[in-house]
């Protein structure tokens, strides 16, 4: 692993959790998470702290992860792909050095948040 990278799976034998190296525009570390029934994958680069996320079944359902920092309040903030199969979300996020960034990845049907499924257990990195 690259310096200044932690990740800890927390459960869940369906997570799939992996380092990797190459991905959009960019050659950094990555952090791979899949919904546990793998229908949405979030691929978090940490330089430049990017975030895509992947509808990757057809389904008629949505990817959705929610993404929480240390020291903020609340269930996390939801991040949505609802464009459809194969589409890709991007975010391109300015996260302050050394924080913990936890992860959870679900597909969602519908637009209420409350209506994820096939959620993986929540998993974290170190910024």
């Amino acid at each position: 692993m690259k310096r200044g990278i932690v990740a800890t799976v927390t459960a869940a034998a369906a997570l799939v959790l992996t380092m990797g190296t190459t991905g959009p525009a960019q050659a950094a570390a990555f952090i791979k998470v899949n919904s546990d029934n793998g229908c949405a994958q979030l691929r978090f680069y940490t330089k430049g702290e990017h975030l895509y996320l992947e509808d990757t079944c057809r389904d008629g359902r949505s990817a959705v992860a929610f993404i929480k920092r240390t020291g903020n309040t609340g269930g996390g903030s939801p991040h949505l792909e609802n464009r459809g199969y194969g589409k890709i979300g991007h975010w391109n996020k300015d996260w302050p050095e050394g924080r913990r960034v936890d992860f959870m990845v679900c597909t969602l049907k519908g637009r209420d948040f409350e209506d994820a499924y096939y959620c993986n257990s929540r998993n974290n990195v170190v910024v």
